[in-house]
């Protein structure tokens, strides 16, 4: 039988037993959107990650038939993307940037350039002058994320003459209430750690705290080695640098970096992996100590090898959601406290079973979690409580991506523990 492939959006609640039943825990779902659903004139085709404003509300940069984006917030649509005639919008990455009050930052292109477009319009498009800066154009524009007051930050890439090649990249940020102000947060040939950024040194997995007061990057830096040039930086500072030993994993050094989260507390967590053994290096570490590695159990789940992190959140409340690839099997833990990651507790599995129409009864079984670090996460954990995955399950021999919601503080009323 052909398996039919739909896409859809779901509000979740959680009801689960027990620590050792959580692998065949029922998670009861509600399906709220989905593909072939009328929207704003046109049927919903497909959707992305979800990413929240200040207030912990979801949205997601929706892609109808029609071929337009429509940036969706809470059932409501802040922008169609057909809406607008000049310039002529086209496609659109699937990051989002959501500030309160309706504020948006997506990257589509406009009039055939890579551009920022906001809900005032093109913040900046490639082929024009970076403001703030002496004789740079603009060459692309990527990633864009929003803070709550609305300024949008980004990675984007320049070049000494419009319309040229990309000769660096730059770590934007601006406004979009008010007068508009660019900032340049960082641009190779910057110092840090007193070596200059690579020219295509800043990652496009750049993280900051929710008011803008911390910035992680993970950087390459021109140190003559590459041995040594890949590095975690936090607000210009190193805190981590490959090669160099890991104090809380004796014998084994800093190796490679994949992701990085951060809140406005400056808790930061960091997956990767070390020159350890192949069968327990990659990790998840909590302010720079090793607390989660591959081959180990949590919560009765093992992280077998080959294992690596796909996604993390960490909110404002310290607590953390972290998604593995573990042999090919996907598992979300969740732990109430950022700085003992080792006490994470699973959430959900790869064959967990769903409850999607409220009835107690498994309807269908969770299949995947999608979106990695080289992509865009498919992880947020808003302050609220409530988690949001970006996921697909069986159902009746159909697989059906969705997102996912889920009540992490009706999940442990009764208190966490983790062990």
């Amino acid at each position: 039988m052909s398996i039919t492939h739909y896409r859809c959006l779901l509000f979740i609640a959680l009801a689960l037993g027990s620590s050792a039943a959580w692998a065949q825990a029922l998670v009861r779902a509600t399906p709220v959107l989905s593909v072939g659903d009328a929207l704003e004139g046109s049927t919903v085709m497909a959707l992305n990650p979800v990413f929240t404003d200040g207030t912990g509300r979801p949205g997601s940069l929706v892609v109808l038939a029609s071929g337009a984006r429509v940036v969706w917030s809470d059932g409501a649509v802040l922008f169609n993307s057909s809406s607008v005639t000049n310039p002529v919008l086209v496609g659109g990455e699937a990051s989002l940037g959501l500030g309160n009050g309706g504020r948006f930052a997506y990257s589509p292109s406009a009039a055939g350039n890579d551009a920022i477009y906001t809900q005032n319009g093109v913040l900046l498009a490639e082929t024009q002058a970076i403001p703030g800066t002496a004789g740079l154009f603009s060459s692309f524009n990527s990633r864009p994320r929003m803070l709550p007051d609305g300024r949008a930050f980004w990675v984007g890439g320049y070049s000494s003459a419009s319309g040229g090649a990309t000769e660096g990249r730059i770590l934007l940020r601006a406004g979009t209430q008010g007068p508009t102000v660019f900032e340049t947060l960082l641009r190779s040939g910057d110092l840090v750690g007193g070596f200059a950024v690579n020219s295509v040194g800043i990652g496009f997995g750049v993280a900051t705290s929710q008011n803008g007061s911390r910035i992680a990057a993970l950087l390459i830096l021109e140190t003559g080695s590459t041995a040594n040039d890949n590095v975690v930086s936090i607000n210009g500072t190193i805190v981590a640098r490959e090669g160099d030993p890991i104090a809380s994993a004796p014998g084994e050094n800093w190796q490679g970096f994949a992701g990085v989260a951060i809140n406005n507390a400056g808790r930061t967590i960091l997956a990767g992996d070390t020159s350890g053994a192949t069968a327990s290096d990659a990790f998840l570490a909590s302010n720079g100590v090793l607390q989660v590695r591959e081959g180990s159990s949590y919560d009765g789940e093992s992280l077998d090898t080959p294992a690596a992190v796909r996604a993390v959140s960490i909110n404002n409340r310290g607590e953390v959601v972290h998604v593995w690839n573990a042999n090919n099997v996907r598992k979300v833990f969740f732990a109430v406290d950022g700085s003992r990651l080792d006490l994470s507790r699973l959430i959900a599995r790869t064959g967990s079973p769903l409850d999607l129409n409220g009835d107690g009864v498994s309807d269908a079984t969770l299949v995947d979690i999608l979106g990695t670090f080289t992509s865009v996460s498919a992880v947020n954990l808003a302050d609220d409580g409530f988690l949001y995955l970006h996921a697909s399950y069986d159902q009746n021999g159909s697989t059906i991506e969705s997102l996912l919601r889920i009540g992490l503080d009706s999940v442990f009323a009764n208190g966490f523990e983790g062990n």
